[in-house]
């Protein structure tokens, strides 16, 4: 349990790696606490599996956003870089004024006024936070971010959180400012490659990070009605949900197209392409079908559970179990088709 006046103190942990007969030391990751929500203080060693309990606001959901909100900044790296070179602003709907983020700013003062707008955006207003809340995230030995609020503060704003980064990290974010080419064709998709790769490799992390919000069954009973109301909200309004909700629900969006015919259909499609093992899919396939007792199908708008019998429910209509797992379980089979780790 995490909570007020509770603590959990992991120390370094290093491993040896051998590498074509080469020795190579190996960083486990690290997040640190420090008086955010009920986490009076909190040491985290990160690894494959984490399992967090406790009573209900003790903090549980609280490490797993700030594992979220530094896990992602790899990501966010190659999008400010992308913005950049499109002369695009930091966030769409951001007010520039407002947050002092106009064009012009190098990588490394994008990423600093991104975080500073992502906290907020996934921890709520600063104004209930403590002095002495800070943040901290050490990717490798040499890699890490700290964040940090101005003490003595009655009214805070965006520019009164600290965001400092490691020698390192300021070192590649000054090499890779304006580092995308623009061409009369766009952007380079090679160097757009490139950078994501030496950018997660830096980061000594390869996992596409899904953070799967509360409420989430919620969004499947609303199926039917959620991408018009989705489409209808404006910048600010999408930027009003906390970003890990707001990430989960355009992840679902982009890929919800990709089962228009059926799992099956995006077995066939996805599988040949990445020869992932047969007997890896049919396992897969074997226990989506045992938990949601059907297969899911995106057709003409449409979300269904297909079931044995071939016959189908629209998933507004499919039980609250089936609601509350069937992305969950298609986000993980999708990844699994593109041989891509999933945090």
């Amino acid at each position: 349990m995490i909570g007020r006046q509770k603590s959990i103190v992991a120390g370094w942990r290093r491993c040896e790696k051998i590498f074509g007969g080469k020795k190579s030391r190996c960083f486990m990751h690290k997040l640190r606490i420090n008086k955010l929500g009920p986490i009076e203080q909190c040491e985290l060693n990160g690894s494959s599996f984490i399992t967090l309990t406790g009573f209900q606001a003790s903090g549980k959901s609280t490490i797993a956003k700030a594992i979220y909100y530094f896990r992602t900044v790899k990501d966010d790296i190659v999008e400010l870089a992308t913005r950049q070179a499109l002369q695009q602003p930091l966030v769409p709907g951001l007010d520039e004024d407002v947050f002092d983020a106009g064009y012009g700013k190098d990588l490394k003062e994008r990423l600093e006024i991104y975080l500073q707008e992502k906290l907020m955006s996934t921890f709520g207003a600063l104004q209930g936070m403590s002095d002495e809340m800070s943040l901290e995230y050490s990717f490798t030995e040499a890699y890490s971010i700290k964040v940090s609020l101005k003490s003595d503060k009655n009214y805070r704003k965006l520019n009164d959180i600290w965001v400092t980064f490691s020698k390192d990290l300021t070192d590649f974010l000054q090499e890779k400012n304006n580092s995308l080419s623009l061409t009369p064709l766009g952007l380079s998709e090679e160097e757009m490659k490139l950078l994501k790769i030496e950018a997660y490799k830096l980061f000594d992390d390869d996992c596409a990070v899904v953070y799967i919000p509360a409420g989430r069954s919620m969004i499947t009973l609303l199926s039917q009605q959620f991408n018009y109301i989705y489409a209808r909200m404006d910048d600010m309004q999408k930027r009003s949900l906390d970003s890990c909700t707001r990430d989960y629900l355009e992840r679902i969006l982009l890929i919800k197209p990709e089962f228009s015919d059926g799992i099956q259909g995006l077995t066939v499609r996805l599988s040949s392409q990445e020869a992932v093992p047969p007997q890896v899919v049919d396992q897969a396939l074997n226990l989506i079908q045992a938990i949601l007792r059907g297969a899911y199908r995106y057709s003409n708008g449409e979300e269904q559970i297909v079931l044995n019998d071939g016959k189908y429910v629209k998933l507004n209509f499919a039980s609250s179990g089936q609601q509350e797992c069937v992305w969950i379980l298609n986000l993980l089979f999708y990844y699994l088709l593109q041989r891509q780790r999933i945090l």
